[in-house]
Order: C-alpha cells, then structure tokens, then sequence
C-alpha cells in the first residue's frame, strides 16, 4: 500500500513539474508596468482591466477560468504595446475585450457575439477592428494560448498531499484565493502553482487549520519545485490583498494573517482602497 501511495505522489510531482514547464515561458514578466517615460499605467489601472474582463465573462455567462486565461493573454500582449508608447483608455478596454473573446474560442463552450461586443463598446468599434486586433494580439504571443492556469494545479496539489485536510468549505476558500489572485499585480511575481499552494495555506489558514499549515508546507514547497519562504510570501500577499479588497469583511474574521516563517505586515487605512477591484462571482466573506 505504501509503495502505491509512493508512485501516486511521484506521478503528482511529476504532472506538477510538467505543468510548471509549460507556463514558464508563457509567464507575464512580473515588472512590465514598472514606472517608465514611455507610459503611465499603474497596477491600479491593470487592476480595473482585470475587473473589466471578469465581470463581462460573467455577463456572457463564461467560466472564470476563461477570465483569467484572458488577463494572461492581456498582460503578455499589453507589456508590448507599453514598449512602444502611451496606450489609451479605448485601447486597453478593446484588448481587454478580444482577449476575452480569444480565451473563449480556446476554452469556454461559449462565444461573446461580435454584436454584443460592439454594444459593450457602445458602437465605436466594429467587427472588422475587433478581428484586426485578435489576429494582432494572436501574433505578439506567438498563438501560445495552452497556459496552465492555477486552477490546473489543484488536483495533482491534492494529490500530492493525500492526508491532508480537505472538505467543501476548505475547497471553496482555497478556490476564492485563486480567483482572487489575477486581480493582484504583485502576484505575478508567484508561478500559477505557487499561487495554488499559497491559496491552500489561505485556506487552511482561515480555517483554523494552523497545524497543517506548518505540516505541509514543506512537502508543498518540493512538490511545486520551489521554496518556503516563496509559498509563504505568496499566502501572506493572497490574505494582505483580500483585506485591502473587503477591509470590513476580513476584519470579522478576527483573523491574524501571519505564517511561518514570514510576517505579513497589518493593512493601513490608507491602503483600504473605496475602489479596490474584487471578483464579482465569489463571496466577499470567508465565513
């Protein structure tokens, strides 16, 4: 039995290992919006691009997994138009819309018509620029549009970690902190499996699951190829931007967002953003 359970936590690492390889180079450079003279955007305004993307998948009734393959598209193809100059407001919010539309054909059942698309941007753009465009976009990522996704690392995560705690509540708060995670510029800075392992730990640790945070984190760090201290980071910045999104919601938890072996600093009243962007298709609260 012991030898089977051994081959079913290789064959996990192994799929993990695989899986990390395939994203690495179609990962979005974690510093393309470092200030620069040839633009002005902020993660600020990336944040409301992402908030643009999932709430119009969620009007067309797609799969947030398709939101978020979206805003990878978008942050690899934005990153080479800020090379060049200055993009406009119309200009981000019709890439947003195409790499919706792209990400859709590639992995939703669904399509956003054409039609409604021009509705959403009230008749200023056509169906002959919105095509333009996904050709254009297309070719700036080299049509690599297989990207692993956080969500492709939850099962070989769990697999990895038979014993460990699980459940539909432990489950619902590990997905919340993965579908909150592409709304947050500094996470590029985490691969898609650390954003799963670290949004396991969230979990677990809202959840009053501290003993298996400090149990498995170890054999979490091996099977995602990484380090603790990265998971670690990674968990403390998933938590630090879910009480800057719902300040009041994360204050009733009563909760202390601190990990081994790294402290999370506590939020600041300047940082509670009124308009800090969250995910319109999860609950605000971990309750």
């Amino acid at each position: 039995m012991k030898g089977s359970a051994d081959a079913r936590v290789a064959h996990a690492r192994a799929h993990i290992a695989m899986l990390v390889a395939q994203e690495k180079p179609l990962h979005p450079d974690p510093a393309y919006l470092k200030p620069s003279t040839l633009h002005s955007m902020t993660p600020h305004h990336r944040e409301r691009v992402v908030k643009y993307i999932n709430e119009l998948a969620e009007d067309f009734g797609l799969l947030v997994q398709t939101g978020g393959l979206a805003c990878n598209y978008f942050d690899r193809y934005l990153a080479t138009l800020l090379a060049r100059g200055p993009v406009s407001k119309s200009m981000m919010q019709m890439t947003a819309s195409v790499c919706l539309l792209i990400a859709s054909k590639f992995f939703d059942r669904k399509l956003p018509p054409l039609s409604e698309l021009e509705t959403v941007h009230s008749g200023t753009v056509t169906a002959q620029q919105f095509s333009d465009l996904e050709n254009e976009i297309l070719e700036a990522i080299s049509w690599q549009l297989h990207v692993p996704m956080p969500h492709a690392f939850v099962q070989p995560l769990r697999a990895l970690l038979p014993d460990s705690p699980c459940g539909t509540v432990i489950d619902e708060r590990m997905q919340f902190f993965i579908d909150l995670s592409v709304y947050g510029y500094e996470l590029l800075h985490y691969s898609p499996a650390e954003i799963c392992s670290g949004s396991l730990l969230a979990a677990w640790r809202y959840s009053n699951e501290d003993d298996a945070v400090r149990h498995y984190i170890v054999p979490l760090a091996w099977g995602c190829g990484t380090i603790e201290s990265r998971l670690s980071d990674c968990a403390n910045a998933l938590i630090h931007y879910y009480q800057v999104c719902f300040p009041e919601a994360a204050k009733s938890q009563g909760q202390n967002n601190i990990f081994i072996p790294i402290p999370v600093k506590e939020v600041t009243k300047e940082e509670q953003r009124e308009e800090a962007a969250s995910p319109v298709s999860i609950d605000a609260k971990l309750c």
